[in-house]
């Protein structure tokens, strides 16, 4: 089945969870504050909701990262990861946020990076990002992602970084599945028994096992 087609039927339950990310989307378009976590059991369809709103999310860059368990343990790893598609602009960063972000991702010599001048770089870079087009970070399995990360990046208000309102008036909108603090959130559910057997019928390509509930 096409990825598209997929998607429309994971997501045929889900009016509320699109009104939602629809909400964000048209926010941060007006230049307003606009951030969501997405939460739900694992399996849920949270992914699929991430990729409605970036497939909706017209006249906005689209940067993606995803949570990596081998990497939990790895200061600034996923941070890195994000920062790595804005390569160009690090030369115009302060030269205290410059020489944090590259004792953060090991480039530098030094003392232990300063995690607010990391999240101030952070923010220096996304923003010069969003300059002609609110910039839309997503990113998915964020329990997987290393605390430092968290704490220096848009998914995280709160701790030693940048305030949300920092990040939100750059026109850096921040979507995640999973773990984030102190920016709102919305709950993923499962589906109605109907919906998940048309999900069910659409993925297996064939008749369902007459004696399973539904299935004939």
């Amino acid at each position: 089945m096409p990825q598209r087609v997929a998607l429309a039927v994971a997501l045929m339950d889900r009016l509320e969870e699109r009104q939602a990310l629809d909400q964000v989307l048209d926010a941060a378009r007006r230049g307003l504050s606009a951030a969501l976590v997405v939460r739900g059991e694992p399996g849920v369809g949270k992914t699929s909701l991430l990729g409605y709103a970036a497939d909706s999310a017209a006249g906005f860059r689209v940067v993606h990262v995803a949570g990596v368990e081998s990497e939990l343990e790895l200061g600034f790893a996923g941070l890195h990861r994000l920062l790595v598609s804005f390569p160009s602009t690090l030369a115009g960063l302060p030269l205290r946020q410059r020489e944090a972000l590259g004792s953060a991702f090991g480039l530098i010599e030094g003392m232990a990076a300063d995690r607010f001048a990391v999240g101030l770089a952070a923010l220096s870079l996304l923003a010069d990002a969003a300059a002609t087009a609110p910039l839309l970070c997503v990113v998915d399995d964020a329990q997987w992602l290393d605390q430092e990360s968290l704490r220096s990046s848009p998914w995280w208000d709160g701790g030693c970084t940048p305030s949300g309102s920092r990040w939100y008036s750059a026109r850096v909108m921040p979507l995640t599945a999973g773990v984030a603090g102190g920016i709102p959130d919305i709950r993923a559910g499962g589906l109605p028994e109907s919906d998940a057997l048309e999900l069910l019928r659409s993925s297996v390509g064939g008749p369902l096992d007459p004696s399973w509930p539904g299935g004939s």
